[in-house]
Formats: structure tokens, C-alpha cells, sequence
């Protein structure tokens, strides 16, 4: 009986409408619904800014940072000391999954990581809640990422100045060579899978500098 309700509103609505009519009215409709649900809205963040990312460029300045330390935590909980100079390259993205940029650009990330796992490391810190975190990796098999968790945030961020300067925008990335050297500085999310990148990363994998 409800089927055969629903099926002579479908086709009396039918009638009473162009395609175009149809087809604006279930835009609306599902434009209503994002606005509505956060879930929603924020996916569709994602997607719309994932579908205008741009490679990242190398920096034109020469720029080297000191081999400080930081402690931070790990998604078991356990504090860990971090060099930010290493034997490899290193990309530290500082991001949130509460930022559409941030989730937008997440996917690249981990096929970089992928991509390049014994000649580059590709470490994620983040503020937010590690159960969050890793339930949203899971779901998504972002598992070349390495999510690494402030300890006490306002100290992490005020003890180095490049990540005092990587505050003003989240997310943001620094690749760094093991020698020092910013190769790559990019405020806002960007898609880390292509050919710029690749001839970034193929020219310091073992030069450093």
C-alpha cells in the first residue's frame, strides 16, 4: 500500500515537472542536506578542495634549521623524543582531521609516504585526540602515515621559530634534507603525488645538502 502511495506521488511529480525541475529541485535538496548535516558538509569540503589542489614548490630561499628536539607522543600514549634532523628526508605536516584542507590533502600524503618509505619519512602532528586520529586512518588505510601528538602544545609550538611560523596556518608542511636544508615550505594543503614533486624528492634523496 505504501509503495503504491509512493509510486503515483513519484509519477504525479513526474508530470508536473520538466528535467531541469527535477534536477534543480534534488539539487537543492541535497544542497539543504550539507548544509544541515556537519558530516556531510565537511565531506563535501574535502572533496571540493582535494579537486583543486596544486603540487607544492621548492622554496627559492636557502634556509637550514638547527637539529633542536622535541618531545612529543605517540598514538600508544608513550613520549617520544623527535630530532628533526634525520639520516632521510623528512615532510612533517602539521594538520587536524577537524580541517577539511587538512583531510583534504591526507590521501597524497600517505601515497608519498608509500611511494617513497625507505627514502623519505612522512610524519603528521597533530593536536587532536589520538583515538580520533586513528580511528580516521583506519577507516581510510592511511597507514603509511605517522601521527605523532603534542604534549604540551604551547611549549612544542613556541620552542622552535619555524613551528611557531607553521601555527599560522594548519595544515602546513616542511620538507626537510638530512642535512637541514627547507626544501619545501607550503602553508595550506597541497597534493603531494606528482611529477614537481618527484624531481624534488629524486634530486636531495641522497645529496641532503
Amino acid at each position: 500500500m505504501e509503495t503504491s502511495v509512493i509510486r503515483k506521488a513519484w509519477q504525479t511529480y513526474r508530470k508536473r515537472k520538466t528535467r531541469i525541475g527535477i534536477f534543480i529541485d534534488f539539487l537543492f535538496f541535497a544542497i539543504i542536506l550539507i548544509v544541515a548535516v556537519p558530516q556531510l558538509r565537511l565531506g563535501f569540503c574535502v572533496y571540493a578542495i582535494r579537486a583543486t589542489l596544486t603540487q607544492p614548490r621548492q622554496t627559492d630561499r636557502v634556509i637550514y634549521i638547527p637539529n633542536d628536539s622535541s618531545t612529543l607522543r605517540t598514538a600508544h600514549g608513550s613520549d617520544t623524543t623527535i630530532h628533526w634532523l634525520n639520516d632521510t628526508p623528512t615532510l612533517y605536516n602539521f594538520g587536524s582531521i577537524q580541517s577539511a584542507q587538512s583531510r583534504a590533502e591526507m590521501r597524497s600524503l600517505n601515497r608519498l609516504a608509500e611511494r617513497y618509505a625507505d627514502s623519505v619519512r612522512v610524519i603528521f602532528l597533530t593536536e587532536d585526540e589520538p583515538e580520533e586520529v586513528l580511528e580516521y586512518i583506519n577507516k581510510r588505510k592511511y597507514f603509511a602515515l605517522r601521527p605523532l601528538f603534542y604534549v604540551q602544545e604551547e611549549e612544542f609550538w613556541a620552542s622552535h621559530d619555524f613551528t611557531s611560523e607553521m601555527k599560522k596556518s594548519i595544515p602546513s608542511s616542511i620538507l626537510i634534507t638530512d642535512k637541514g636544508r627547507v626544501v619545501i615550505k607550503k602553508f595550506g594543503a597541497a597534493k603531494w603525488i606528482g611529477k614537481k614533486v618527484d624531481r624534488i624528492l629524486h634530486v636531495i634523496i641522497g645529496n641532503g645538502n
